[in-house]
């Protein structure tokens, strides 16, 4: 994710908080990603691209589950 936000903002300025929401299936894999912006500023081809990135993850096998977490982006 910080290789991501460091390519996007060396192009335009943008800095927060962002909330994750991952759906994550019972065979481990990402079904659908909601990103909430909670402060700050970002571009959508920024978000579209962590969404991507995020969609490539794979989690242990289990119960499907719903996994949020929080990532701040600050400028450099």
């Amino acid at each position: 994710m910080q290789a991501i936000y460091k390519k996007h903002t060396y192009q335009n300025a943008m800095q927060g908080d962002l909330e994750f929401t991952l759906y994550i299936t019972n065979e481990g894999q990402v079904q659908e990603v909601e990103v909430k912006a909670l402060s700050g500023k970002f571009f959508s081809n920024f978000i579209d691209e962590l969404k991507k990135e995020i969609f490539t993850w794979a989690f242990p096998k289990q119960d499907k589950i719903i996994y949020s977490f929080v990532v701040s982006f600050r400028k450099g």
